[in-house]
Order: C-alpha cells, then sequence, then structure tokens
C-alpha cells in the first residue's frame, strides 16, 4: 500500500501532472499568470484536507472510516485523467475552468488517499516514537523515487511528442490504487452498526473544535478557488489578512495552545514565501524570440536532469535527517532550513541579472546547484521534521483530522501565496508571452524574486522561536504524554478513593476490637463466677456433654475471642491488606 500510494500516486502522479502543465499551457499560448491560476486551482484540494478527514472521521460509509473514501477519490481522479485525453484543444483554450477541473480531480484523488495513509501511519509513530524518523524516511524515500521516475519521462516526452501523451501515462498510475484499495490493504476493521453510531457520538461531543477548525479551513480554501476563477487577484492580499485572522482566532480558541501555535506557523510560513513559479520558470524555459540572452533551458534538463539531482538531495536531506537531525527541535530545524533557503534564492537572483555569465558560470551549473539540489534537500529536512511534529501532537483516534488541519492549512498558505504570486506578476509589468511590439519583458523579475523570496521569507525566522515546540524529535509523544498524565491522575482518584475507604475500615476494625477487648473482659469474669459456682454445686459438666443452647454460643463465641481474632476479623484484615497494596506500591 505504501509503495501504490506514496510511489505510484503522490510521486510518480504527482509529478506527471504537475510537470507537464507547464509545457502543456506553453502549447496553447497560456502566460505565466494563467500558469500560476491553474496550478492553484490545481492544488486546492491539499487544502481541502481539512473536509475530507471530517468527513472520514465523522461518517463512516458501509462501516469504513477509511476505504470507501479512498475509492470515491479513485473514481474521480480515473474520470479526470479521462477529462484530460478526451478534451479537445480549443475546448482547453477557451476556458480556464474546463482546463483545470481535470487537474483539480486528479489531486482531489491524491490528496484524499495520502491523508487518510497519513492517519493510519500516524498511529504507529505515535505509540512507537522511535520508528518514526525510519518510517518517514522509507515514505519520503517512496515518494521521490516515484516523483524522479515521473520527472525523468517528462523531459524527453514534452521536448519530442508535446505534453498531451503524458496523460496517457497518467492513467495506469490512477488506476493502479484502485485494487488495494478494493482489497482493504490497509487492514481497517468494518464498524458495527452500534460502533458507528457511538463513535460517531465520541467524534462529534470530544471534539468539535478539531472539526470547526478543519472546516472553517476548507471554506477558506473554497474562497482561493473563487477569486482564482473569476480572476479577482486584486482581492488577494485583503483575503490572505482575512484568512490569516480567521484561522488565528479559531485555532488559539479551539485546538490546544501548542498545536495551534505549530498550525499557524505552518500556514504564516508558506504565505511568507511568495510563490512567483510562473514567471520563474517561464524565464527559464523561454526560447530566444521572448529572451533572446536567457537560458534557454529544454524540457529534458529542466524537468529531467534537475529531477535526478533533487532526488539525489532528497535523498541525502532524509539520511542526512537520520544522521544529524532526528534529535533535533522542529523549532532548531525550521531555523536552519528558512536561513538557507533564504541564500538559495540568492541563485535565482543571480540568474535572472545575469550575473553568473559576466562570472563565467553556466547556467546549467549554476540552477543545478541552487533550485534543483539545495532547494530538495531542504524540503526533505522541513517535511519530515514537520511530519514528526505533528505524529507526536495527533489525539488518539483522530489522526486523519488531525493531519488534515495541519496540512491542509499549510496548504492554504501555499495556495494563497500562489495567488499572491500571480498578483505580484500583473502588478510587475512581466510578460511572459512574445507579443507584435517585441519579445517578453522580465525586467521586474529580479526585483520581484528579492521582495518574495528573500525579505519576506527572512520573518518566519525570528517567529519559530515562538511558535513552534522546543522539544527533541525523538522525545516521549505530546500525545503519548498526555494521554499518561489523564492515566495517573485517573489511577490517583481511584487511590485516593482505596485509601479512603481502607482508613474507614481500619477506624471500623478499631472500634470493634475495642468491644472485643471489654466483652473478653466480662467473659472471663463470667467464666470465673461459673467456675465458683460449679465449685459450690460439684455439677460441672464433663468432656463431651452438651451444653444448653445458650451456653453453648456464649462459650464458643468467647473463646474465639480470647484465642485470638474471628476467622470474619481475619478475612477483614485480609481484604484491608489488599487494599493498601495498590498504595504501597505508587
Amino acid at each position: 500500500m505504501v509503495l501504490s500510494v506514496f510511489g505510484g500516486l503522490k510521486g510518480m502522479l504527482w509529478a506527471l501532472s504537475l510537470e507537464s502543465l507547464l509545457p502543456y499551457l506553453k502549447e496553447l499560448q497560456y502566460d505565466a499568470v494563467v500558469y500560476q491560476r491553474t496550478l492553484t486551482i490545481a492544488l486546492v484540494p491539499w487544502g481541502l484536507k481539512g473536509f475530507f478527514g471530517t468527513m472520514s472521521d465523522c461518517l463512516p460509509i458501509l462501516g469504513y472510516h477509511k476505504r470507501y473514501y479512498m475509492f470515491v477519490a479513485n473514481v474521480v481522479g480515473i474520470s479526470s485523467v479521462c477529462w484530460l485525453l478526451m478534451m479537445p484543444p480549443s475546448m482547453a483554450q477557451g476556458s480556464i475552468v474546463a482546463l483545470a477541473i481535470p487537474f483539480f480531480g486528479i489531486h482531489v484523488q491524491i490528496a484524499t488517499i495520502d491523508l487518510l495513509c497519513e492517519g493510519v501511519y500516524s498511529q504507529f509513530i505515535r505509540n512507537n516514537p522511535p520508528i518514526g524518523p525510519k518510517l518517514i524516511a522509507f515514505v519520503n524515500f517512496c515518494t521521490s523515487a516515484g516523483s524522479l521516475l515521473g520527472r525523468t519521462i517528462v523531459g524527453p516526452v514534452s521536448d519530442t511528442y508535446g505534453a498531451s501523451p503524458l496523460f496517457c501515462v497518467c492513467l495506469p498510475l490512477a488506476l493502479q490504487s484502485l485494487f488495494p484499495v478494493l482489497m482493504n490493504f490497509i487492514g481497517e476493521e468494518k464498524l458495527e452498526m452500534r460502533g458507528m453510531c457511538s463513535q460517531r457520538g465520541t467524534h462529534l461531543q470530544g471534539s468539535q473544535g478539531v472539526f470547526t477548525v478543519a472546516l472553517l479551513a476548507s471554506a477558506c480554501t473554497c474562497g482561493v478557488v473563487v477569486l482564482t476563477l473569476t480572476n479577482q487577484a486584486h482581492y488577494s492580499l485583503p483575503y490572505a489578512l482575512l484568512v490569516l485572522i480567521l484561522l488565528s482566532g479559531s485555532c488559539f480558541w479551539l485546538l490546544p495552545r501548542r498545536l495551534a501555535q505549530c498550525t499557524i506557523y505552518f500556514f504564516v510560513d508558506a504565505l511568507l514565501h511568495l510563490s512567483i513559479q510562473g514567471a520563474v520558470n517561464f524565464f527559464y524555459t523561454a526560447d530566444a524570440a521572448c529572451v533572446p540572452d536567457g537560458p534557454h533551458f529544454d524540457y529534458t534538463y529542466f524537468s529531467t536532469y534537475t529531477a535526478i539531482a533533487g532526488t539525489a538531495a532528497s535523498w541525502f536531506g532524509i539520511w542526512a535527517f537520520q544522521r544529524w537531525f532526528k534529535s533535533w527541535s522542529c523549532r532548531s530545524i525550521f531555523w536552519l532550513t528558512n536561513a538557507i533557503r533564504v541564500l538559495d534564492s540568492l541563485f535565482d537572483f543571480v540568474m535572472v541579472q545575469r550575473l553568473n555569465v559576466a562570472l563565467g558560470i553556466p547556467d546549467k551549473l549554476m540552477y543545478m546547484l541552487g533550485d534543483a539540489i539545495a532547494y530538495h534537500c531542504i524540503m526533505s529536512l522541513t517535511h519530515m521534521a514537520g511530519v514528526i511534529t505533528v505524529s507526536r501532537m495527533c489525539p488518539a483516534k483522530l489522526e486523519s483530522t488531525v493531519y488534515a488541519i495541519m496540512s491542509g492549512i499549510s496548504n492554504l498558505g501555499w495556495n494563497l501565496s500562489k495567488l499572491l504570486g500571480a498578483r505580484a506578476i500583473e502588478a510587475s509589468g512581466i510578460s511572459t508571452v512574445v507579443t507584435a511590439e517585441g519579445g517578453c519583458n522580465f525586467s521586474n523579475l529580479s526585483a520581484l524574486i528579492l521582495f518574495s523570496h528573500f525579505f519576506l521569507p527572512l520573518l518566519t525566522i525570528p517567529l519559530a522561536y515562538f511558535m513552534l515546540p522546543a522539544e527533541s524529535l525523538d522525545a516521549p509523544s505530546l500525545a503519548s504524554q498526555h494521554s499518561e498524565l489523564e492515566l495517573r491522575a485517573v489511577k490517583g482518584m481511584r487511590v485516593l478513593r482505596v485509601s479512603t475507604d481502607a482508613e474507614a475500615d481500619e477506624r471500623e476494625y478499631a472500634e470493634s476490637e475495642e468491644d472485643e477487648a471489654s466483652t473478653t473482659v466480662d467473659a472471663k469474669a463470667g467464666e470465673r463466677e461459673g467456675e465458683r459456682a460449679g465449685e459450690r454445686t460439684r455439677t460441672a459438666p464433663k468432656d463431651g456433654e452438651c451444653r444448653d443452647s445458650a451456653s453453648t454460643v456464649s462459650g464458643g463465641s468467647y473463646s474465639m475471642v480470647l484465642s485470638g481474632p474471628s476467622l470474619a476479623d481475619t478475612d477483614l484484615k485480609d481484604e484491608q491488606e489488599r487494599q493498601h497494596q495498590p498504595l504501597q506500591q505508587l
């Protein structure tokens, strides 16, 4: 199941669907702004994870929380790929909705199945913290290997045949995950009808805050879709500020404080890394008619060769995390990676300014060292640190929803970043299509790179000190510690109750012994009086003779008192010792 989901879907299908978008839109004569808008809509499902996770946790289908949601997601993805294969170019050129919706559907499949599988393996991470880094490393390895294979196909096929044949490769990738889902390879157990109702009530009654935040993030993501499809980019900045205020207030009001802090930090981190991917990618792949002295990268180099280097860098990042960073805190890792990422953005600035040519450094080498290698290594470290941090905070039985909140809000930040980036490209006067008046216009691209990739991301470095946890990533789980404290509290209440009961029993036992002692004294006096009376009458009973019933009971009772505690008293002492044992052990 891991290979199918993270290698086939999140790795290979993800790479094919997104990497084919640039050559596909350039074939349709679209500019960087349309590319940015289409990319935003395609990635919207990753911001809707809150909705998908809430539905999965609260409303099981036919007794399963995950199985049939994954099946529906497969149907949506397969249908979307078929749409791309059958859609005529005239339809794609005439409407951005017709162009973007199939890419949206493909990522509904990838995002939903990815989310529900994350919920499964987060249970193992929470219960076994030392296994967490190894499991995340294996998942990342499968994802990066699948992405490498997909991007290896994109470059040569796009240069030789165009982007359309790539959609034929997407179809079997979308189909392959259907079989393990139908066969229930995740091992999910079916709920009984009574269990479905009680679990649903438990989720709704005990975690309203979690679900409210998840649904709010999904609603904000829908707002991004509306602004993108209606081309109302000038409202993107006020909308981003409104979303930040709403999410910050709801998270700190409804979620545990530490979970809320991490959630808002991941959102702000994505938002402040303003995405101008459309303008930068168009600059690197522009031909001589558009940028006479530009890099002029072909797709084989831009998508394939850099993918090989990027995958190697990702694997190095995974190895480095296991070797050096698994005992670091999430805060320290984000300090380091954001600082390196800010410096890495200067590679793009140097290339756009053509300073590397003046220094004698080839374009391909400069790009390989910057975006291809350093960026992917950094992203591997931040992804692993983020996933492990979230896993340690997941409440039991709400893994899918908590992952949905964290991932959905983070992806909402990336979507808003792309929407703001599209607005910034327009405001900068950047033109990526050759017009009758002349070539393209990238004169303000270098200034835009400094603003969006250098100065804004610098704000995330001090923010990490206040928002991210300082505990080591391999420390005991925060959720486990919370559960242990609750268990200790419950045990303490029980011990207190046992101790109180035991003290009451001791007092009662002491009082009974005092009564028995006084009764014993009276019994001895009675016996002496009886002996004297017997001596006077010389009619004392012999051994074996029966007394009357009253004297038999009295004598027997007294003899037991004189010889020691009664059988009932012995049982009482044993019971008291058993009650004291848990208290003594604690």
